[in-house]
């Protein structure tokens, strides 16, 4: 049975006494799901970012590293998986942990969604089937490299740039406030409708028209930098 699995990473600030406290000692952590349809991942604050890589097998895995002062707990049910991150007040910015890493299979049919206020977020290797992926954060980077998808591929930053490394998509759209995009595309720029805005700022991909794909790409204050490669 196919059942959909939602993902929240939650940072909750833990008071507890001293100051200028070390993460501590790493320990991995490492779980495995299967009959998996969708993937939402959401976060109030991620210090360790996200990667997203292609899976060995069928199954989707989920590493990440606890710390003395870093904590985890997962809550699971036949709808959703509860990731909760638990965090010393005095680490925040001290230093940074290692990111959650997640396999997906290569044939994953679910969607992919990822909200981050804060965080790197990258996807790499990694083929989405048939739906979407979609992913926000409000201050880091976003890094796609070697990732296709059949259907949409939705990528936003308020603060921080979008690196892209030979994505394949028959949809693009990037929006970043305060940042640059920059990076490749594979396939030819005469099958891509364009449209790309910048407010403040240099613009070299411009505008076209093409079909059957689209790629819309704005930044308010920033670079916009994206070439086509076949």
């Amino acid at each position: 049975m196919i059942y959909k699995l939602k993902f929240i990473l939650i940072m909750c600030v833990v008071i507890l006494n001293g100051c200028g406290t070390s993460l501590g000692t790493a320990t991995r952590v490492d779980r495995e799901f299967a009959n998996v349809s969708d993937i939402d991942i959401s976060t109030i604050m991620s210090i360790g970012g996200l990667r997203v890589q292609k899976s060995p097998d069928e199954k989707i895995y989920v590493t990440y590293y606890e710390y003395d002062h870093v904590k985890y707990n997962i809550t699971e049910n036949i709808h959703e998986l509860e990731f909760k991150q638990y965090i010393h007040d005095d680490i925040v910015g001290s230093e940074d942990p290692l990111p959650v890493t997640v396999l997906l299979p290569y044939e994953f049919d679910g969607t992919l969604t990822s909200r981050m206020s804060a965080g790197d977020i990258t996807v790499e290797d990694f083929i989405a089937n048939t739906n979407d992926i979609n992913i926000t954060t409000n201050a880091g980077n976003i890094n796609m490299i070697n990732t296709s998808t059949l259907n949409n591929t939705i990528l936003s930053v308020d603060v921080g740039s979008i690196n892209l490394t030979d994505i394949i998509a028959n949809k693009i759209n990037l929006s970043v406030d305060v940042g640059n995009i920059s990076g490749s595309i594979k396939g030819n720029r005469s099958n891509f409708n364009i449209s790309s805005s910048v407010n403040i700022g240099n613009n070299s991909l411009g505008n076209a028209q093409g079909s059957p794909n689209s790629l819309d790409a704005k930044i308010n204050i920033g670079n916009l930098d994206v070439t086509f490669r076949e």
